[in-house]
């Protein structure tokens, strides 16, 4: 980079610690400076990856770069939840486990817990009339985050900057495994995605993500044994990872096929087994949840508005995901790549897609990156405009210019980098 570059690269780090400082301001209601510092810091971020793309960085900058992502983090680390109240979910879920109670047995509303009540829990859990749909690592999380701060939602976050330290260094071991360049890794630690949806909102999905990296990075370094192990680990963290767990059994050969299935079936297990008890079924409230949720979805909603039933709806998308799951599965692209795409896929189909949803997808993108999975992190910030009249007025609106602005330029560069991209440019990566 030429010192032009460098000057300029330094103004837009300076000026995104500066946006992120203005969540702390009174000037609008906290969800409005939210969205704007989402949208505004996701512009910026585009422009250094356009910047840094295609140049040599060197150690130092990159080292100033991801330096500049902690203390992203840092600033936004007292910030009170605003786009979002899950958090208090996983106090309460914490404060009911701390107190030799299962979890999963009772929901927050019902009167056998009432004895647990405090000013602002559980009066501040969303749905207290369902059960917690969270697995058996983040209720552990959840408990040691109770035991140490008590009702503060400081402790979750502090596991999740933690997390977030060891998922920086993990996406950077697999970079130089993978042999990918290395400012990659500023895709992720300067995305204003997983900092905010995790460092102002708390979501959980962020302890997770170290889990499964170093499943994947023992994969590669031929632990079969502990990566198996670590991948039902990972499962318990967060359902969703268990998506690679194909793509992990496909490249393995012999009797390690049959132990890639049966080493993480047996460590859910392991976990699971002792939140079962009585009448308990830990699973009760994510069937529940993904019967029955919508919420910004794209080719869903366009298969519900044909077929008009949701239930319809589902089984037609999740059919839709397996067939286009099973054509990555037999196609002859790159472990990393088939990563990101059942993700994106995953995340194309799905009939729920919150904001922190993508951020499994920005986790992939240092090591499979693609313009539309770029897009798609920074559009999916449009969704924080209709929760400015929901959280200030209790008001829902669904704009369906808004969807369409947020999911047709994905759509487009998707079907552009799989079909014409290759087709013209056979031995050309996306990159």
């Amino acid at each position: 980079m030429n010192v032009k570059t460098k000057y300029f690269l330094f103004s837009l780090l300076l000026l995104s610690e500066l946006v992120y400082l203005f969540i702390y301001t009174s000037y609008n209601l906290p969800i409005v400076n939210f969205t704007i510092v989402s949208l505004f810091n996701s512009i910026v971020f585009v422009i250094i990856w356009i910047l840094i793309k295609d140049k040599f960085v060197s150690r130092t900058w990159l080292f100033l770069i991801i330096a500049s992502g902690i203390l992203f983090r840092l600033t936004l680390l007292p910030a009170n939840p605003i786009a979002s109240d899950d958090i208090y979910r996983y106090i309460w879920d914490g404060k009911v486990m701390s107190n030799g109670i299962n979890p999963f047995r009772y929901a927050p509303a019902d009167k056998e817990l009432n004895f647990l009540h405090s000013e602002m829990l559980p009066s501040k859990v969303n749905h207290p009339e369902m059960k917690t749909i969270y697995p058996p690592y983040s209720q552990f999380i959840f408990f040691l985050s109770y035991k140490l701060f008590g009702e503060s939602f400081l402790g979750i976050k502090i596991f999740l900057l933690l997390s977030e330290l060891l998922t920086m260094f993990l996406l950077i071991a697999l970079i130089n495994i993978l042999k990918l360049p290395s400012q990659n890794i500023v895709l992720y630690a300067i995305c204003p995605l997983p900092i905010m949806q995790f460092m102002i909102d708390g979501h959980i999905d962020g302890t997770g993500f170290p889990i499964l990296l170093l499943t994947i990075l023992l994969f590669l370094n031929k632990r079969k044994i502990s990566s198996s192990l670590m991948m039902g680990l990972s499962i318990t963290t967060k359902f969703i990872s268990g998506m690679i767990l194909p793509l992990i059994w496909k490249e393995e050969k012999g009797k390690w096929k049959i132990y890639t299935v049966v080493l993480p079936i047996l460590s859910i297990l392991v976990l699971y087994i002792p939140f079962y008890s009585g009448n308990v079924f830990p699973l009760e409230s994510l069937f529940q949840f993904s019967s029955n949720w919508i919420a910004n979805s794209s080719v869903f909603s366009i298969i519900f508005f044909i077929v008009k039933d949701n239930q319809d709806a589902r089984l037609i998308a999740l059919l839709l995901f397996l067939l286009s799951g099973l054509i990555l599965f037999i196609s002859k692209k790159t472990f990393q790549d088939k990563l990101y795409l059942i993700f994106f896929l995953f995340l194309l189909f799905s009939p729920t897609v919150h904001p922190w949803y993508l951020t499994w997808l920005a986790l992939f993108l240092p090591l499979s990156f693609r313009w539309s999975g770029l897009i798609f992190i920074v559009l999916v910030n449009l969704i924080n405009i209709l929760l400015i009249d929901y959280i200030s007025q209790n008001i829902w609106y669904t704009f369906h210019w808004l969807m369409i602005i947020e999911y047709l330029p994905v759509i487009i560069l998707f079907v552009y980098e799989i079909f014409i991209l290759k087709r013209n440019n056979p031995s050309k990566s996306v990159q």
